[in-house]
């Protein structure tokens, strides 16, 4: 539930206001008060009244309002000082807000932010269908959920989104502001979640009776159908149960208790008790039958329907799961070159391993981009061959809302390790034209031995860091 405040303007008088601006609201100021700051800051402020009397402020009571939201983003003197220069409340908070850390640190982080913020909206569209169906069997009969998936996911898909967001919420508060907002957190997901993730309680076999009659008999030829069974099936169980329902409901009103009498002293009470008794024992033997009928046909469409919505979003949790633990890029290569020698190396060569493949470098291109795509494909997009500039780099990926570069050189056959070192010049000029500060030389080291020259680790250039990679594709 939101919470307002109550303050006094200064020429109005009281009005109430939200307790804190969300970060959504500053987020569409953000996107709009560089093409329209008037109509951006009156927006901003008419969203954290409870009532739309703005039209009545005065100039000071704007300036008090621009005031307040200044100080809560921390930026009230460069708002005071843009006011007294002269400029009106929505052009004094729009120079402001550019000096602000929220303003800075949208800028930075937005491509990575907004990445997972699309894909957390996106998880959460996609699971709201099989969520649904899940939630109604759960109101029909409560069944144990235990072994769905889901359940075991969402508990760690909070923390391991704020990992991933680790950089900007511990540089910027208002950006884990903004998950909370947003319900990008998972247990958000779903209302119910405590219930699910403690699992509710089975019913009793007479509780589903008496209390889900109606439901039962709406769902029930529906089953039947479902699992094959006689038709005629139907009519009888609904009787005997609908029978069974009645007698119990009637009985419980006497005694508080069902299948329980209660022992009175009068001699008459008593034979009344007895009899009861005796038609009691009747109804608990005739309805038990169709009661387990009902449970046991109940649980068998519960675990159908856990089965039919495990197997339409498997591939959704397979990308969650990537998403919880995402591997940094530079590990994605490592991994590569590390499978390449241990398994492929081979495929460099003809057969007799005298010399290299014809275009090792344009293989090379292929392989990488197979294996990320079977990596992380569901959530990368890879290129080969992209303009950046006047010229065009091996491979580009772009992961997790990051574009990454990645050179490829051979080393080996006719070419030196001076060859791999131009690698390095043709990135710091990608890293140029991009505005990238950071890319990959991916070097398919040929040579037989290592007791030539090899590249560092890694070089810090002009426009930004280049991490070099080697995969050994021939051995002594």
């Amino acid at each position: 539930m939101e919470e307002f405040k109550v303050i006094s303007l200064p020429d109005f008088g009281e009005v109430e206001i939200r307790s804190s601006t969300t970060v959504g609201l500053l987020f569409e100021y953000e996107s709009n008060f560089e093409r329209s700051p008037h109509r951006a800051f009156f927006r901003l402020l008419r969203s954290n009244l409870l009532s739309d009397s703005i039209d009545s402020f005065s100039i000071e009571d704007i300036n008090f309002l621009g005031l307040l939201l200044a100080e809560e983003l921390e930026i009230a003197e460069n708002y005071k000082e843009s006011f007294q220069s002269g400029a009106p409340p929505h052009q004094a908070f729009a120079q402001a807000f550019k000096k602000s850390d929220f303003f800075e640190h949208t800028q930075r982080f937005r491509d990575s932010f907004f990445f997972s913020s699309a894909a957390m909206r996106a998880i959460r569209k996609q699971l709201e269908p099989p969520l649904g169906a899940i939630k109604s069997i759960q109101e029909l009969v409560q069944p144990s959920l235990r072994n769905f998936e889901a359940l075991h996911l969402f508990p760690i898909m909070e923390s391991s989104f704020l990992r991933q967001l680790s950089e900007p919420t511990s540089a910027f508060a208002w950006h884990r502001k903004m998950l909370e907002e947003q319900t990008l957190f998972p247990r958000n997901l779903l209302p119910e979640f405590s219930d699910f993730r403690l699992g509710a309680a089975q019913y009793t076999s007479l509780q589903i009776a008496s209390s889900r009659i109606s439901e039962i008999s709406q769902v029930l030829p529906s089953i039947t159908r479902g699992l094959r069974l006689p038709h005629e099936t139907d009519r009888p169980v609904l009787e005997s149960l609908s029978q069974a329902v009645a007698w119990s409901a009637e009985l419980s009103l006497n005694t508080g208790l069902y299948f329980r009498p209660t022992s009175r002293a009068d001699d008459t009470e008593s034979i009344e008790d007895e009899t009861k008794a005796a038609s009691e024992a009747i109804l608990h033997e005739s309805a038990t039958s169709s009661i387990l009928y009902v449970n046991a046909t109940v649980a068998e469409v519960s675990e159908l329907v856990e089965r039919e919505v495990e197997s339409r979003i498997q591939p959704l949790f397979e990308r969650i799961q990537t998403l919880l633990s995402p591997p940094r890029f530079l590990d994605l290569l490592q991994q590569f070159a590390q499978s390449v020698t241990r398994n492929h190396w081979e495929t460099f060569w003809i057969p007799d391993k005298s010399q290299m493949i014809p275009s090792p470098e344009r293989f090379a291109q292929t392989i990488l981009s197979i294996f990320i795509e079977g990596r992380v494909g569901q959530i990368a997009f890879v290129g080969r061959e992209v303009r950046s500039g006047p010229g065009f780099v091996d491979v580009l990926v772009s992961f997790l809302g990051t574009e990454h570069l990645v050179e490829i050189k051979i080393v080996g056959g006719n070419h030196s390790i001076g060859w791999a070192e131009s690698g390095l010049d043709q990135l710091d000029e990608y890293m140029t034209t991009s505005g990238k500060h950071r890319a990959y030389l991916l070097v398919f080291d040929g040579r037989r031995t290592q007791r030539g020259r090899n590249l560092e680790r890694s070089y810090d250039l002009e426009n930004g860091t280049i991490e070099v990679v080697t995969v050994r594709i021939a051995f002594d």
